[in-house]
């Protein structure tokens, strides 16, 4: 804290690429780039123009101008591509005022083997997407073997979508969802044709429940849902389902006035409150032969 300010910083480690954009089912394009870089987050600065000098572990500078209560500094370079960079110091000068100060950085990493649904390795692209893209985003790339590690910054909110260049074509994206990383997190999606869409995963004292709104690749409205297409897991563990409750979601916007279906579950975790568990990582699947779709989604819930 400097006075009134507030001061952040993250760091995104994930090595740099290029590759084509990504082009979802609207026809947007969105650009499959990573460039390591250092985001310095300043809420109330003190005054409309300063310099903003990074003076580790890299010098840097920015000439600031702002009209805002909260900016965002990005400095992009390679030599950021390093998880173990642990901290920054930064010097702030504007005409009245100069400060310097040491900021921590710490990210955490999930990592695993992406597949289609016959088991086949995919090379995905692992995007912590907002709901607006910006110049500098947070992606990494799996190997040709669907091996993966994604870097992202501790207990900062994100959403990570997970999907191959056949994204919107015969795969819709896998999410993994998480209020902020407080440790590492090993996953194995399998990718399909159907997406859990906004996806949430909550704890009531012993009472599990999921929501989730559904979409296909090749239809507007995806196929009704039942109890037996669904299974959820806990930690690994196979949950029971003790409740299904069909539900409707509101469109605005565009489709403003339609009505898309939705699904909340619910069950108990009594069995995982007795081990003091304070984490729970939830795997959704969505599966059925008869209606030809498969999706999963991920989220993780921390009690503490």
């Amino acid at each position: 804290m400097l006075g009134a300010m507030n001061i952040k910083a993250y760091l995104n480690p994930n090595p740099y690429f290029k590759d084509k954009p990504l082009i979802d089912p609207w026809g947007r394009e969105y650009k499959m780039k990573n460039v390591p870089f250092v985001e310095i987050e300043i809420y109330k600065p003190k005054e409309k123009r300063f310099k903003l000098k990074l003076m580790e572990p890299f010098p840097f500078e920015k000439e600031i101008k702002t009209s805002s209560n909260k900016i965002s500094v990005i400095f992009p370079d390679k030599k950021f591509a390093n998880p173990e960079i642990s901290y920054i110091r930064i010097k702030i000068e504007g005409k009245r005022f100069k400060e310097e100060i040491e900021l921590p950085l710490k990210v955490h990493k999930i990592e695993g083997v992406a597949r289609d649904t016959k088991g086949n390795p995919l090379r995905v692209y692992l995007w912590a997407a907002g709901y607006k893209f910006r110049d500098y985003e947070y992606i990494s790339k799996a190997d040709k073997n669907g091996k993966f590690r994604f870097y992202y910054p501790a207990e900062k909110k994100f959403r990570l979508f997970i999907c191959d260049r056949k994204y919107a074509k015969k795969h819709l994206e896998c999410w993994f969802i998480t209020e902020g990383l407080r440790n590492d997190v090993r996953i194995n999606p399998v990718i399909g044709n159907f997406e859990l869409w906004e996806h949430k995963a909550w704890i009531n004292y012993d009472i599990w429940n999921v929501f989730f709104s559904p979409a296909i690749v090749d239809r507007e409205i995806p196929p009704e849902i039942e109890k037996s297409d669904v299974k959820v897991f806990i930690n690994g563990k196979r949950a029971e389902i003790k409740k299904f409750t069909p539900h409707q979601i509101y469109f605005k916007g565009e489709k403003r006035g339609i009505y898309y279906p939705a699904y909340i579950l619910s069950g108990t975790s009594k069995e995982l409150i007795k081990e003091n568990i304070d984490k729970f990582l939830f795997k959704i699947i969505i599966k059925s032969e008869k209606k030809k779709i498969y999706g999963e989604g991920w989220y993780l819930v921390y009690t503490y």
